[in-house]
C-alpha cells in the first residue's frame, strides 16, 4: 500500500513536561544529578591554590507530590559557579546548599552535596633530602537539613 500525503503531515503533540500531570504521586527522599566531572581548588598548608579533578554529587529532596520534578540544570549551574570560584571550605559548601534550595523554593526543603577528589601532597623521603607526591583520596559531604547544616 502507498504511502498517502497525510502520513507525513507533522502532528501537535501535548508538551508533557509543562502540561502533562504525573501519573505517580509522590515525593522522593534524593534526585538530582551524579558523578558531575568537575575542578576544585583547595588551600592547603599556606601553600597557593591546589585544584584537582573532582566528582561531585548533588542532590535535593521533592517534597511536593504533584509536581514533575526539579530543575537539574540549576544544580548543575550552582556547583560550577561555586566551585569555579573559590576554594573549597565548610562555608562554601554550606552557601552551595543554600543557593540549591533557594532556586528549589517550594519544592525542597534538604540539599546534599558530596565532593571525591585525590589531594597530592610532597612529602619528605624517609632517608635523604629529597620529597615525592602522595595522593590521599578525600571525601566532603555536605547536608543542609531543614535550616540545619552538617
Amino acid at each position: 500500500m502507498a504511502p498517502t500525503q497525510t502520513d507525513n503531515t507533522a502532528r501537535a503533540l501535548p508538551d508533557v513536561a509543562s502540561d502533562a500531570r504525573p501519573a505517580l504521586a509522590g515525593v522522593l527522599d534524593w534526585v538530582g544529578m551524579g558523578e558531575i566531572e568537575m575542578p576544585v581548588s583547595l588551600v592547603s598548608d599556606g601553600q597557593a591554590g591546589i585544584t584537582s579533578g573532582a566528582r561531585v554529587n548533588a542532590f535535593v529532596n521533592l517534597r511536593r507530590g504533584d509536581v514533575r520534578g526539579i530543575h537539574m540544570s540549576r544544580l548543575y549551574l550552582h556547583v560550577d559557579k561555586a566551585l569555579s570560584s573559590e576554594p573549597v571550605t565548610p562555608a562554601s559548601i554550606r552557601r552551595l546548599l543554600k543557593d540549591f534550595l533557594e532556586s528549589h523554593g517550594d519544592l525542597s526543603d534538604r540539599a546534599m552535596v558530596s565532593v571525591q577528589f585525590d589531594h597530592l601532597v610532597r612529602r619528605p623521603a624517609l632517608a635523604s633530602d629529597n620529597s615525592g607526591w602522595k595522593s590521599y583520596p578525600v571525601s566532603i559531604t555536605g547536608v543542609m537539613d531543614r535550616g540545619h547544616f552538617a
